[in-house]
């Protein structure tokens, strides 16, 4: 798998501006958590319609941050809920593996932008 970070795309992406960076990130945590959850429900719903939906809001949000990992994960959960929404053979389980790591990619992408940004308060 990819980097949790990928600080160096992210800061060509933000032309090497720190405040600019800062308030990307201070935008998008909240975003990432709140996809995290819609995923969970969509998924406990077995509503792979809106599983699909919200996983490929969770993709562009952790592309955007340059969360690697996550924006990867989100990939997987999308393409997985689509085969299972268009009644194409797909594997549940598999499905709700790849959903139980959102949490922990969020985390591990929070604490490492906490380590380089410093505190960043979380928009709500």
């Amino acid at each position: 798998m990819n980097k949790v970070f990928d600080q160096e795309s992210f800061r060509n992406r933000c032309l090497h501006d720190t405040e600019l960076e800062r308030e990307i990130i201070k935008g998008s945590l909240p975003d990432l958590l709140a996809h995290g959850e819609k995923v969970k429900k969509a998924l406990s719903e077995a509503d792979y319609y809106h599983l699909n939906r919200t996983a490929h809001a969770l993709k562009g949000t952790s592309g955007t941050v340059s969360a690697a990992r996550l924006s990867e994960l989100a990939q997987k959960i999308e393409t997985l809920a689509k085969e299972l929404s268009e009644n194409r053979e797909g594997d549940a389980q598999e499905l709700a593996d790849l959903v139980s790591q959102i949490d922990e990619e969020v985390e591990s992408f929070s604490k490492i932008v906490h380590q380089e940004y410093g505190p960043i308060e979380r928009s709500t």
